[in-house]
């Protein structure tokens, strides 16, 4: 069986994995709603922690207590400007959603830079994501051992 140019050794196309009983179906193309399409072509998803809010000690008590990073209203501004919708995502739970929103009004009257944006503790369609993570997917094959590497040295749970 093929998966891109993945070869898993000794199946054919459509042939069941080792303990499935039926074959694998190939998927059926799903039209995509145009609002959908129109959100995902405008939205640009920006993390919050280390991406906006320094987040210079980590996570503490779960409070936003560091300055925003240099740099980072100025291009949210610039991205409003040319027409993007941006939206702040972040793992913490969705009642500290309002707290961010009063962070970052805060600073964008200290800063004099103003821009909308949205709140949101999921993972919306986006055009870009922005985020301090830093690994861009590409396929299994070739990603999986610079993914091995990125996490080599780092503490499993």
């Amino acid at each position: 069986m093929t998966l891109g140019r993945w070869k898993w050794p000794g199946l054919k196309d459509h042939e069941p994995f080792p303990g499935e009983k039926k074959p694998i179906m190939k998927a059926q193309p799903r039209s995509i709603p145009p609002q959908m399409k129109k959100d995902f072509n405008e939205r640009v998803l920006v993390d919050f922690d280390k991406t906006i809010h320094a987040f210079s000690k980590g996570t503490q008590d779960g409070t936003i207590y560091d300055n925003p990073l240099p740099g980072s209203f100025e291009a949210l501004s610039r991205l409003d400007v040319r027409g993007f919708r941006i939206t702040i995502f972040t793992a913490r739970p969705e009642s500290q959603s309002e707290e961010i929103r009063a962070w970052v009004a805060h600073w964008q009257g200290m800063l004099h830079i103003h821009f909308k944006f949205d709140v949101d503790c999921s993972k919306p369609p986006a055009a870009i994501y922005i985020d301090d993570k830093r690994f861009h997917f590409t396929d299994w094959l070739r990603d999986y051992l610079a993914i091995d590497e990125q996490l080599d040295g780092q503490e499993r749970v």
